[in-house]
């Protein structure tokens, strides 16, 4: 009989920090809005999202990572910022994806800050890991772990339906949530040149080797790189 291996769970959530922001939905989509009008070249959009990859950023996205640089120490580093728009629907009204999902693998990505504009979960997974769902609420900046959040992947689930697992003290939610009303932000901080060297050393060629068969090496390899990071 073969032996069953069974993923473990990375408990990523606990490492999250937040920061309580005070914009509102329609400021930000009217910004964006008259940018693409005024300046098209400033933003690139496909699939969905918009990027921004310049300093052009529109006023709403200026004030915000003005805030996060002061609240997460970030400094001057190059930001790249991604803006996922709400699902688009047919004719019916449902919506035509059932998921979105936001799989980068950026290793070069030294700090990953998520912002969703309505109450949302999102599923956060590494590889072949047990995925751990966690509750964003409106308008509230979440720093993912240092160094690793470009390679997380995080699934949003495009229905009206929102389950909030349970944690210590309360039981499992169930609401509803307005998808149409919902925007992602992702501010991807890039790491600079010697950054980019310590990351590669911390995740040696266990990490991405294609014969690595034990999760809980990469598991591993994983945590000592926060580890590293936070010691720091």
């Amino acid at each position: 009989m073969h032996k069953t291996t069974k993923t473990k769970n990375v408990f990523f959530k606990d490492r999250f920090d937040s920061f309580h922001l005070s914009f509102k939905t329609d400021e930000l989509t009217k910004d964006v809005s008259n940018q693409t009008i005024d300046d098209p070249k400033s933003s690139v959009f496909s699939n969905g999202k918009r990027a921004w990859f310049g300093e052009k950023h529109p006023e709403t996205i200026k004030k915000i990572d003005e805030q996060l640089r002061k609240r997460f120490q970030l400094g001057d580093k190059k930001v790249v910022v991604c803006m996922y728009y709400p699902p688009q629907k047919n004719d019916n009204g449902e919506f035509l994806t059932k998921k979105l999902v936001i799989k980068d693998s950026k290793p070069t990505v030294v700090s990953r800050i998520i912002i969703s504009t309505t109450t949302e979960t999102t599923e956060i997974t590494y590889g072949n890991m047990n995925g751990e769902v966690m509750e964003l609420k409106p308008w509230v900046a979440y720093q993912t772990p240092p160094m690793i959040g470009g390679m997380l992947s995080y699934t949003f689930e495009n229905s009206k339906n929102l389950v909030v697992p349970p944690k210590k003290g309360f039981r499992q939610v169930r609401k509803t949530k307005d998808v149409s009303s919902r925007n992602i932000l992702i501010f991807d901080y890039m790491v600079t040149e010697e950054e980019t060297n310590e990351l590669a050393n911390m995740f040696s060629k266990k990490l991405n080797s294609s014969t690595v068969k034990d999760e809980n090496i990469v598991d591993e390899s994983v945590e000592n790189a926060i580890k590293n990071l936070q010691g720091n």
